[in-house]
This record gives C-alpha cells, sequence and structure tokens, in this order.
C-alpha cells in the first residue's frame, strides 16, 4: 500500500524510533530484531501469526458443555450455555482497554500477558467441579483474548507494509480459522479422558507466549509528531467518516458471514436438498473457503489494490445468489464455498485503515474495528429477524436481503475509490 506523504511521514518517525531496539528495521520488513532475526524469516512471520491461533477458541469447548452440565449440576441450559459466551463480553470489554494497556507496559508485555491469562483460564476447569470457579475462568479466558486481539493486527501493521502487510493480514485470518477448527478437533479428542481435559487446548498459549518472548522484541511507541503536524494528527482521531465506514463495513461484513452459517442448515432443509447432518458438509466448505480468502487475499490485493474490497464485495453478492437458488447439494456447496471464501472482506476493513490514522492511533483504530465485528457477531441473529419481516419468513429472505445490502455497499465502494486521495 502506499499511503499520502503525511501518513508515510509518519511511518519514517516510526522506523526511526523503533531502530533504538530493531537494528536497520523498517516497516518494509527488511530489518533485523535485536536478535539479528530478519523479519522476513519463517520463524519470525509463524511466531507473529501463532498468537492468533488461539484467539477465537472460546466456543470450542461446546462439545463439552453438555458432560459438565451433569456434572455441575447446572439445571438451567442458559447458565451452562454461558459459559461458551461470557468470553465474548470480557473480550469486548477488555479490546476496549488494550490500547491503554499496550500503551502502558508495551505492546509485547501485553501480548505475552494476554497469552498467560488464557492459559491460566484452563487450570480451574481442569481441577474443579465448581460452576462459579469455572465461570470466572471462562471470564479470564475473554480478558486474555481481548487483551491482544487488535495487537496481534497493529504488530503486523508495524512490522510489515504494501502487499507483504497485506499477506500477513490474510494469512493472520486464516490462522484463526486453522485455529478453531484444531481446538474443536483437540476437544472431541480429549473428550475421551472426560471433559476436564478438554480444557487442556488453552495450555497451548504456553509454548506460543514463550515463542513469542523469545522471537520477538518490544516494540516502542511512535514518537510523537511534530508540531507542524500536530492539528493534522488531532483531526485524524478514530471516528472519522473513514473509520466509521470502516467501522461500518467489518459490521455487517461479520454479520453476514455469520448469517450463511446459520441459514446454509436451514436452507439445505427448507429445499430438500441435504438432510440436517449432511448440510454440516456445506458449513465446512464455508469454513474452508474463508481460510482459502485469508490464504489468497494478498495475492489479489497485489494485483487488485483500492479495487479489492469492492471485488470481494461483488464476489460475496455472487455467492448469496448462488445460495438463494441453490436446488441441489452441488450449487449449494459451491455457494457456500464462494460466499466463505468472501468472509476474508473482513481484511479489507483492516488493510486499509492503516491509510486513514496515524501509526500511534494504529491499535486504537483496529480496537474499533474489532469491536465493529463482535457487535456485527452479537446482533447477527437480530439482523437475520430484520430481514425476514423485510423478506417473508423463508430460509432464503435473509440471504436475499443481505445480497441486496452487499450489492449497495459494493456500488458505493467503487465510488469512495474512485474519489479517494489515498493512493492504495
Amino acid at each position: 500500500m502506499k499511503a499520502p506523504a503525511s501518513s508515510r511521514n509518519h511511518v519514517a518517525e516510526n522506523t526511526s524510533a523503533a531502530t533504538t531496539q530493531l537494528p536497520d528495521a523498517s516497516r518494509h520488513g527488511a530489518g533485523l530484531n535485536s536478535t539479528g532475526l530478519n523479519t522476513k524469516s519463517p520463524l519470525f512471520k509463524f511466531t507473529i501469526l501463532s498468537i492468533s491461533l488461539i484467539l477465537v477458541t472460546g466456543t470450542s469447548i461446546s462439545p463439552a458443555l453438555p458432560y459438565m452440565a451433569k456434572t455441575l449440576g447446572v439445571h438451567s441450559d442458559s447458565s451452562i450455555n454461558l459459559l461458551a459466551t461470557v468470553p465474548q463480553v470480557f473480550v469486548l470489554i477488555f479490546l476496549v482497554l488494550s490500547p491503554a494497556i499496550s500503551k502502558k507496559i508495551g505492546i509485547k508485555k501485553a501480548i505475552i500477558l494476554g497469552l498467560c491469562c488464557i492459559a491460566a483460564s484452563g487450570i480451574g476447569p481442569m481441577l474443579s467441579n465448581s460452576y462459579w470457579l469455572i465461570l470466572v475462568s471462562r471470564m479470564l479466558l475473554g480478558a486474555g483474548m481481548g487483551m491482544f486481539n487488535s495487537l496481534a493486527i497493529t504488530i503486523i501493521n508495524r512490522f510489515y507494509d504494501d502487499e507483504e502487510e497485506s499477506r500477513m493480514l490474510g494469512y493472520r485470518g486464516a490462522c484463526e480459522q486453522v485455529g478453531a477448527t484444531v481446538a474443536t478437533l483437540l476437544v472431541g479428542f480429549l473428550l475421551t479422558f472426560g471433559w476436564h481435559s478438554a480444557f487442556l487446548i488453552y495450555m497451548l498459549a504456553i509454548p506460543i507466549a514463550l515463542l513469542f518472548w523469545k522471537v520477538i522484541p518490544e516494540l516502542p511507541e511512535p514518537e510523537e509528531p511534530k508540531k507542524s503536524e500536530q492539528r493534522r494528527d488531532n483531526i485524524a482521531t478514530y471516528f472519522t467518516p473513514g473509520t466509521m465506514a470502516l467501522f461500518f463495513l467489518v459490521f455487517v461484513i461479520v454479520m453476514v458471514n455469520i448469517m450463511v452459517l446459520l441459514q446454509i442448515p436451514r436452507l439445505a432443509i427448507a429445499q430438500h436438498i441435504m438432510s440436517a447432518q449432511d448440510s454440516s458438509i456445506a458449513v465446512s466448505i464455508a469454513t474452508l473457503g474463508g481460510f482459502l480468502g485469508g490464504v489468497a487475499y494478498g495475492r489479489i490485493y497485489g494485483k487488485l489494490r483500492g479495487y479489492t474490497l469492492p471485488a470481494f464485495l461483488a464476489l460475496y453478492v455472487v455467492g448469496l445468489v448462488m445460495l438463494f437458488f441453490a436446488a441441489n447439494s452441488a450449487m449449494l456447496i459451491a455457494g457456500s464455498l464462494v460466499a466463505g471464501f468472501c468472509a476474508a472482506t473482513t481484511i479489507c476493513g483492516f488493510n486499509m485503515i492503516v491509510l486513514l490514522v496515524p501509526p500511534k492511533a494504529q491499535a486504537g483504530a483496529n480496537t474499533l474495528l474489532l469491536v465493529g465485528c463482535n457487535i456485527g457477531s452479537f446482533l447477527s441473529t437480530y439482523g437475520i429477524a430484520l430481514s425476514q419481516k423485510v423478506m417473508g419468513s423463508t430460509a432464503t429472505a435473509p440471504i436475499a436481503f443481505f445480497a441486496i445490502v452487499l450489492a449497495v455497499i459494493a456500488m458505493v465502494s467503487v465510488v469512495a475509490v474512485n474519489r479517494s486521495k489515498v493512493k492504495f
């Protein structure tokens, strides 16, 4: 990505500040850390990406909930389901607190602290049958995840630029998919040893924390802007029209992503295409599509640049149209794959926002977008309900409704890119 001169000045200042701890470092990834490790090395990149492997494992223990309900003596379904959903509340809280925490103790320490919280959250459930202790442990899990959720993106912004940054952001999204899938499979295996063992998955945070501590140097805060740039920086807050547009974008995309996963089984049954059990194949294909979209994002951005967002949105509409008209399993699976692939549209928001805020505001800006993602996730069922009120209570109504919404956003994004003064 190529940012305006003012943005590049900020980057230059950030690079200058980083050289105190990162000899010869640059945002283009050509630098070395304090141990002489090249930021382009596979180990360095893997270490940065590894922290995302455990970021979306909050609901991975869901298969253990029925077994826990019997042991814990909890008769209310809502109480036992709370163990799966309460981490999300604390993720949101600590997402907001994360910029202040990282500014106080440093980005590296904040990430390691978050990983330690995740590891610690597994100890109580492994050793105790107390519902309240397990509930507090799940709160700690959410706090740990929220503490470095946005920092997992910020650290990529700091070390990489241009197409390399886009690729790393795409790989990061793919790592979340891989981490969630592997964690769920591990839980299924560990349940053979009892539900307590399922929480061993959070011990994976320990080797990730040790690797991160060993390989990644501390990132210094970007230098304060020069006096001539103070006014510009004051204007470039988190709540500019550009950042709020991206907030709305990720809010909608995450809502559509979840709608797709929820409606695929309903669509399969309503259209007599598949059984509920067989429809899990289409859901898995959609998840696979999300992984492929994350991996391919960097290369696509390298070709399309600013038009990557409109292209992903247009392709998403195509995927939803395929699902809407699906009359057989092949069409349903194809539509699921295309729609799942376009779940990577959220990456566009994080990729573009670095051009709209100075380096010092990147952590806060990433937090803003992640809050949008979480709100979109939380309100997804209400979005489906709204779509059915507008277009009818059929299984295809939400798909048609959001296809129209995304088509409108795609057209607006084309106009915005053409008129934008930002050079992608």
